[in-house]
């Protein structure tokens, strides 16, 4: 159920940008993925990133096969703005769930190609949003007594995902 959910939101995405943009309904979407980035079953998880996917597609200045030319401004202002107010949250909470919660291999691909997409549609907010997920995510154990991730691992990391 979720799969078709999240399916159907992601096709108003691309058939209906503006309206749906426009809409109340899905502020309280994005919201809804926040707490389940780590959702373990690979088709609802798959379309889920599939949805945000397309949000942060929206926010590209390339729209070739947009069809609404007189929209495109107002489409990527208000996508811009969803992304800007969920995105760091969204990216914190998908590292976590492969850290921490660590999801099937099978539902890591999804968010890799989420993340990807990140850096390509948004490069210069992806780095900032990357380095606030890093530092919020613990890089040791609930005690303390056990470091988990050097810092120059966490170092390494960031810099392999934002060259």
């Amino acid at each position: 159920m979720i799969y078709f959910f999240f399916y159907f939101n992601k096709r108003l995405l691309q058939r209906c940008p503006l309206d749906y943009l426009k809409c109340n309904v899905i502020e309280p979407i994005i919201e809804q993925i926040i707490p389940n980035c780590n959702l373990e079953h690979r088709d609802a998880s798959a379309s889920m990133m599939a949805f945000l996917q397309a949000l942060a597609k929206l926010t590209s200045t390339n729209k070739k096969e947009n069809k609404n030319k007189l929209e495109l401004s107002e489409i990527r202002s208000l996508s811009l703005a969803l992304c800007e107010k969920y995105f760091p949250n969204i990216l914190t909470g998908l590292i976590r769930a492969i850290i921490i919660d660590r999801v099937p291999s099978s539902i890591r691909l999804s968010i890799s190609e989420f993340v990807c997409d990140l850096k390509t549609y948004m490069p210069d907010r992806f780095s900032q949003w990357l380095r606030k997920s890093l530092t919020d995510i613990p890089r040791t154990s609930k005690n303390g007594l056990v470091e988990i991730v050097t810092l120059e691992q966490h170092e390494q990391f960031y810099k392999a995902l934002c060259e």
